[in-house]
């Protein structure tokens, strides 16, 4: 049984056995093997069956070509350790001699590259809606308070530094004048002056 090791442009590799009488390879959805790049025409080779149970590979006319053990081929029996150049894609060939068959991959196998020239990419689908982050909360901001005196006492007041000074008597008060009992009397008009008339003298006749 032949197994072919497909290495694939991006590093990544797989393996494929050849079942049947025909294996197309390719980039277009109808082959068998399907590998989206650009430099794999859209129907690039065909893996013939012979009668003895080996296989030709045959070029269709791509436009890169097929190159065994670096030498350009359109078509050759392919033998346990050859190795086919498709662009850039390489293909090792493997003859199993153990007896024992895989498991048929079925009538179409489809290996995608990275390169996807005619096929749009699927858009991935959305991560999950982290949940959002809660606010820090700010510390509260710190009030300097002015202590109050204890209620019903009074702060006294502290003496004056200067000791030639007296400091004020709450009830010192300028005092007022006090009333005199004794007036003083009201000086009193002087009499009027009256000048007496002369008696009224009469004659006799």
């Amino acid at each position: 049984m032949y197994k072919l090791t497909i290495h694939l442009a991006d590093g990544s590799s797989f393996e494929q056995s050849l079942e049947g009488p025909l294996v197309r390879l390719g980039r277009k959805k109808d082959n068998n093997i399907v590998i989206r790049d650009k430099h794999i025409s859209g129907f690039h080779a065909e893996f013939h069956q012979q009668s003895d149970g080996t296989y030709e590979v045959r070029d269709l006319e791509s436009h890169n070509g097929i190159y065994i053990d670096n030498k350009k081929v359109n078509a050759q029996i392919l033998k346990d350790g050859d190795r086919l150049k498709l662009g850039v894609i390489n293909i090792d060939v493997r003859l199993d001699s153990s007896g024992a068959k895989d498991k048929p991959a079925g009538p179409v196998v489809k290996r995608l590259s990275p390169d996807r020239e005619s096929q749009p990419a699927q858009p991935a689908p959305p991560a999950p809606a982290a949940a959002p982050a809660k606010p820090a909360t700010p510390p509260a901001p710190k009030v300097a308070t002015t202590p109050k005196p204890a209620s019903g006492k009074t702060t006294p007041t502290p003496p004056s530094k200067d000791p030639g000074t007296a400091p004020p008597h709450p009830a010192s008060a300028t005092p007022k004048p006090k009333d005199n009992p004794k007036a003083t009397p009201a000086p009193r008009r002087a009499a009027a002056s009256i000048t007496p008339k002369p008696p009224l003298v009469t004659k006799e006749p």
